[in-house]
């Protein structure tokens, strides 16, 4: 690779004078010696300014701030998604488990889980098709005035309330014990 970004792969010197016709012995010894690249004024420029890591017109919603607040409490290492091109806002990390969420505000009065499917459909289809398993932990929050915080768990055939979901294992039967002064009739 050559440091030069120019097509000619050489860089201007400092003396542009005498071009074509004589150059004087101090000029020359200047032109061996000191050769210097001077900037082009087409040239594009980096240039980084506060806050850096976010590109002109994007910033942050209050309410995905809240939501990192709340996930930092709850002890997961959370990170900000800055790509338009992902539909979730937060990433969570807590030892081995993984969890991306999208925070909304509400649209009109949500209280239950087909108010919001209907309400946010757009959202809710650009993150189902990122639901491989039932071990893929993606959310959907909705902040309503009414409800207060809403948390949904999407699958790829809708959402899920995550207050109201109850364990798998406690849905398993629970056999008690055999009495033995029962006596067994047939």
């Amino acid at each position: 690779m050559s440091m030069y970004s120019s097509t000619k792969k050489r860089p201007r010197t400092a003396s542009r004078k005498n071009r074509g016709g004589k150059i004087s012995r101090k000029q020359k010894n200047v032109k061996d010696a000191m050769t210097v690249q001077v900037k082009r004024h087409k040239r594009v420029k980096e240039v980084l300014c506060w806050p850096w890591h976010m590109t002109p017109g994007q910033h942050v919603r209050p309410i995905v701030l809240e939501a990192m607040d709340i996930l930092k409490s709850e002890g997961w290492v959370i990170g900000k998604i800055p790509y338009r091109d992902i539909p979730f806002d937060i990433i969570g990390i807590m030892g081995k488990a993984c969890i991306l969420v999208k925070a909304v505000m509400a649209k009109g009065t949500v209280t239950n889980a087909r108010e919001t499917a209907k309400a946010h459909d757009k959202d809710l289809k650009k993150i189902q098709p990122f639901w491989n398993s039932d071990s893929d932990n993606l959310q959907f929050w909705v902040f309503s005035r009414v409800a207060g915080l809403l948390r949904y768990r999407v699958y790829r055939g809708g959402i899920w309330n995550e207050a109201t979901r109850t364990k798998p294992d406690l849905q398993e039967l629970r056999l008690e014990p055999v009495s033995h002064r029962m006596r067994a009739t047939a």
